[in-house]
């Protein structure tokens, strides 16, 4: 086997639940992966298998207040999303150093939201979560200037009762590019350090109860515009631990840009020991990791119901308190 394809989808640190845990209150994971890769040539990788996963959110209202929520009680509680087989196929070709293509198809499973939570006692019904999601990308070192059609969905009303609307917002413009540098100051010490910027506009108006809203020059709602990543990776022998923080820019919650969500710092901390051949089974690693170490106060997900055209509307989401994560993986 020559060098392996340079993304792993199924690592054993790999979490395909990562883009959902800001909009839980607290999730319990469990997963199970089965890969193989085939090199077809030195550049051109094959990988499939699938995964079986089961998450618990728990979390609901603590208070209420019957005036504004026109219900005596909320949900409070935990619900369970799970899936037994979601299957997974990704081709890889390396076509230099630098760039590559990656297609990757995959039955995804989108565990509960906080949406199920706004509802009442008396309107609590079956919900489904959301799977059969199927994606291709392709990825490169492309960047630069692009443009791209958007939508508003602005929300106005009580929280319980809101008020929709969607309207074409015209063209938008993204200009950003981003950064990376690596530091190895001594033998199995590796310092990573990225920042990406990213400044995504509106150009046009739109047409708000009646009267037209100028939105040209006002940055992409909930999308911040500076990202930094830092990650130190130390290796000594069989074991490894990695330590990685992100701070995550300010972004914006209104359309007209009056009113931003904090920016925030989140780190997490994992270590790795591989056993090697234990019996039949080869490359035996046992992993744990912290997400959250800090158990950081910031706001994960917002305009879960819209956003709104000015000012304030209360869809703002704690983010995923500390967490534990445990893998043992083999191949046979």
């Amino acid at each position: 086997m020559g060098e392996g394809p340079p993304r792993n989808p199924l690592g054993p640190f790999h979490n395909p639940f990562a883009e959902e845990l800001d909009d839980q209150f607290n999730a319990n994971t469990f997963q199970f992966y089965l890969q193989d890769t085939y090199e077809i040539l030195k550049n051109l990788h094959i990988a499939s298998g699938f995964r079986s996963a089961i998450q618990t959110t728990h979390g609901g209202a603590k208070q209420n207040d019957p005036d504004l929520t026109g219900q005596d009680a909320l949900p409070d509680g935990s619900l369970t999303a799970s899936n037994a087989f979601l299957p997974h196929f990704s081709i890889n070709y390396r076509i230099n150093q630098h760039n590559e293509l990656y297609l990757d198809i995959a039955e995804n499973m989108r565990a509960y939201t906080y949406n199920p939570w706004f509802l009442g006692n008396a309107a609590r019904g079956p919900w489904e979560t959301n799977s059969n999601f199927w994606k291709t990308r392709i990825i490169s070192n492309r960047k630069g200037p692009g443009t791209m059609s958007s939508a508003t969905a602005t929300e106005a009303g009580s929280p319980l009762q809101p008020i929709s609307t969607f309207v074409n917002a015209g063209r938008e413009e993204v200009n950003g590019g981003d950064a990376s540098v690596t530091i190895r100051p001594v033998s199995g010490l590796e310092i990573l350090n990225t920042a990406s910027y990213a400044d995504a506009e509106y150009r046009g108006d739109i047409n708000y109860e009646g009267a037209n809203v100028s939105l040209k020059g006002k940055n992409q709602v909930a999308y911040p515009r500076f990202i930094y990543k830092t990650n130190a990776s130390y290796t000594y022998r069989k074991f490894q631990v990695n330590f990685n923080a992100t701070y995550t820019g300010r972004r914006p919650l209104s359309y007209v840009n009056d009113v931003y969500v904090p920016s925030y710092w989140v780190a997490g901390l994992s270590s790795t020991y591989t056993f090697g051949r234990v019996g039949f089974a080869r490359h035996v690693q046992v992993s744990f990791g912290v997400t959250n170490l800090f158990n950081s106060a910031y706001i994960g997900g917002l305009g879960i119901s819209g956003f709104p055209v000015s000012g304030d509307y209360p869809t703002l989401f704690i983010g995923a308190p500390r967490q534990y994560f445990g893998t043992v993986s083999a191949q046979f």
